[in-house]
Formats: C-alpha cells, sequence, structure tokens
C-alpha cells in the first residue's frame, strides 16, 4: 500500500515508488511544438478565411495578382505533401500509428531475391517501409548517415543468407522504429522546406512591393510640385493681365474726361463771344 499524509492522499514519493515498483513510466511533458499537420491546418484557415478577399474592398492589379499567386503557392504546397484533413485524438497510441503506417503501398518481395518475412506477420509493415525507403534514397545515403541511424537506438537489419532478419532487443520493444521511416514524414520535411522557401519568397516579393509603393509615392509627389509651380505660373500670368486691363481702363477713363472738358471749354468760349457781340450792337 502506498503511504499516505493525513488526509488520505497519496504523497509524490510513494506515488514514484508505486511507479518504479510497477514499472510504469512517469508521464511525458506535452511538446510545445507544431507539427507539419497543424502548420497546414493554420495555412488552410488563413486561405479560407480570405482576411484581404473582400470584393467591397478595392486594390490595385499588382495586388490581386500577389494574392492569386500566394494562393496558388498554399495550393502547391498542399499538393506537394498530399495533405488529407484526418481527425486523430492527440494521445494516439503506437498500435493506432502502426495500423495508419500499415496503409502505405506494399513492396513487391517478389523483385528482391532471398527476401522473406515472418508467417505470424509482425513487423511487416515497419520492414516494407524500411525497404521502401532504402530504395528511395540508396543513391543518395552515405556511410556516415547510415552509422548514425544504426546508433540511434532503432533496430537493426542483418542480411544472413537468403533470409532478411530484423535484430532487436527487448529494451527496443517499444521504440517508434515506422515513425522515421514514413513516405509521409519525408514529404513533411520536405513540404516545411517548400514553406520556408515560399516564406523567403513572400517577404522578398513584399520588399520588393514597398520599394514600388515608395518609388510611386515620390512619383505622385513630384507630379504634385510639378502642378503646383504650374499653378503659380497661372496665376501670376492672371495678375499681369488684370494689371494691364486696370491701366486701360484708367487710361480710357481719363481720355473721356479730357475730351469731356475741351467740349465744356468750347460751349464757354462760344457763349463769351455771343454776349460780347450782343453788347456792342
Amino acid at each position: 500500500m502506498a503511504a499516505s499524509n493525513g488526509r488520505g492522499v497519496a504523497s509524490p514519493a510513494a506515488v514514484a515508488s508505486n511507479a518504479s515498483e510497477t514499472g510504469m513510466q512517469p508521464a511525458k511533458k506535452p511538446r510545445r511544438c507544431f507539427s507539419a499537420h497543424e502548420d497546414l491546418c493554420l495555412l488552410r484557415e488563413v486561405a479560407a478565411a480570405k482576411p484581404f478577399g473582400d470584393d467591397i474592398k478595392s486594390g490595385t492589379e499588382e495586388q490581386y495578382s500577389e494574392k492569386e499567386e500566394i494562393l496558388q503557392d498554399l495550393w502547391d504546397f498542399c499538393e506537394s505533401v498530399k495533405y488529407e484533413p484526418r481527425i486523430a485524438p492527440r494521445g494516439a497510441t503506437c498500435a493506432a500509428r502502426r495500423r495508419r503506417l500499415g496503409a502505405e503501398p506494399p513492396v513487391n518481395t517478389d523483385e528482391l531475391p532471398g527476401v522473406t518475412l515472418s508467417d505470424d506477420g509482425t513487423g511487416d509493415g515497419a520492414l516494407a517501409l524500411v525497404l521502401n525507403r532504402g530504395k528511395r534514397t540508396s543513391s543518395r545515403n552515405s556511410a556516415p548517415h547510415q552509422n548514425q541511424h544504426s546508433s540511434s537506438g532503432l533496430p537493426q537489419l542483418s542480411y544472413s543468407g537468403a533470409n532478411l532478419q530484423v535484430c532487436s532487443t527487448p529494451s527496443q520493444a517499444r521504440v517508434k522504429f515506422p515513425y522515421m521511416c514514413t513516405e509521409k514524414n519525408l514529404h513533411s520535411k520536405k513540404g516545411i522546406r517548400g514553406l520556408q522557401s515560399v516564406g523567403l519568397q513572400l517577404l522578398a516579393k513584399r520588399e520588393k512591393n514597398e520599394l514600388d509603393l515608395r518609388s510611386r509615392e515620390l512619383e505622385i509627389e513630384k507630379m504634385k510640385v510639378r502642378h503646383e509651380e504650374r499653378r503659380l505660373a497661372l496665376d501670376e500670368r492672371r495678375l499681369a493681365l488684370d494689371e494691364e486691363k486696370h491701366r486701360f481702363e484708367v487710361e480710357r477713363w481719363r481720355g473721356e474726361r479730357e475730351s469731356l472738358l475741351d467740349e465744356i471749354k468750347k460751349m464757354l468760349d462760344e457763349q463769351t463771344t455771343k454776349l460780347a457781340q450782343h453788347h456792342n450792337t
């Protein structure tokens, strides 16, 4: 029985001793990183939300073409990793994972001479995955890379005559062997690299668009300055014309006044001559 405190609750030391006695391992801490599946889900959500796809909003032709190109890149990325939405519990067991991995296309062992599998069918999925991966990567893997995989605690493959045997120890029984050799994992790594390249391309396009926007803003400012200078020149010309018109009006008014004074003077002279003649008679 586990030792308990006064309240009837087992102490941590007692729980640890019971776990060591029963052979149970303590629960592992949850991982704090995103998987490729979660990244794809996020990309799907962003693509489905369309934050900049409102028809009411306006945009330039370059922005629409950039949006279409980004959506095409996201679609190509999903196609490259062969994404299929799946709903699985977070705490899936190794048996469920092996069943999922067993759905991979089987390896044609007839083309490989001297390869025999166990009659009970245990390890068929892992062996098929290893052979499938070996056929795909035999041309690009080197000896140090193989040594690194052999020293990582995974079950070893040994060729003995015409039979292919899997050598493993009891301590390696719970090693998640097929997980590192799945085609889906390889595609996920390629997809992550593709996503990084797409991110770099998007950053480069964004920087280029910002530079284009700045250059257009400078051109617009220059056009505004030219239009302002032209407006000032037109205002100056209009003021000169108004001044000339005013001078012309003043001269015309002065000429009319002088002509009127001459007529009045002439009439006075005529009246004075008539009065002088009348007095003489």
